[in-house]
């Protein structure tokens, strides 16, 4: 049974709570029994009304429009919650014309994969992290583009490969092994989220004028430099 994140986790001063939402508890089944997952119905109708930060996973069985796992996303939005799909990559995934809106990136580095006519592949990406290693690099491109938790992708091979589908998975529908990289993946995840930012290095200067020694009639004087210098 594999082991998942912490409930809650503290960010400076601030406590923030983790829910992973799921259509029906059993969903959760191959996992350690949690007070942080909920059961989809319980996210919709709320009896807390703490004002603490929220971050919600959705892993709704069903993201389609107007589905309780679209209406999950969206009612977390609502709320201020920080929800991973958004709105928006549910609404990229669910429309028939997101191949169209690939990356340049994604098309190159599908080019870049070793294959033969009529070679069909699929494959899984949990948090961006891919099944096969060697896809990792495309499922990190991948999921950029449609950043959720579950994806599923399909290539197919025809004088070269093609990004034949996009969609996203079921945690119900994962096997044994699948579950392990989702448990896996979902632990790399939260300890991304929770990482407290590194702070930025101050730069040395923050505004530069670039001169010309030889201009004739330049827009600054010296007079005028040295009072920017100092």
């Amino acid at each position: 049974m594999p082991a998942c994140l912490p409930q809650t986790v503290y960010q400076g001063n601030a406590m923030s709570s983790l829910l992973i939402v799921v259509d029906r508890l059993k969903d959760w089944k191959a996992y350690y029994p949690t007070s942080y997952v909920i059961a989809i119905n319980d996210y919709l109708h709320p009896t807390d009304a703490s004002k603490q930060r929220v971050r919600v996973i959705n892993l709704a069985r069903d993201y389609s429009y107007l589905s309780e796992g679209y209406y999950c996303s969206l009612l977390a939005e609502a709320r201020g919650h920080a929800v991973l799909p958004s709105v928006a990559t549910l609404n990229e995934l669910n429309s028939k014309t997101r191949f169209s809106g690939s990356t340049e990136q994604i098309q190159r580095l599908i080019g870049e994969l070793p294959g033969q006519p009529g070679q069909v592949l699929k494959s899984n990406i949990y948090f961006g992290l891919a099944e096969q290693p060697e896809l990792q690099a495309l499922a990190a491109e991948i999921y950029d583009q449609y950043p959720c938790p579950i994806l599923r992708i399909q290539l197919r091979y025809k004088d070269g490969w093609q990004l034949a589908g996009i969609s996203a998975g079921a945690l119900h529908k994962l096997s044994d092994p699948q579950q392990d990289k989702f448990a896996d993946a979902l632990n790399r995840f939260s300890r991304k989220i929770w990482r407290k930012p590194q702070t930025r290095k101050p730069f040395r200067y923050e505004l530069a004028i670039l001169i010309n020694p030889a201009e004739k009639l330049p827009p600054s004087n010296r007079k005028a430099l040295s009072h920017f210098r100092r």
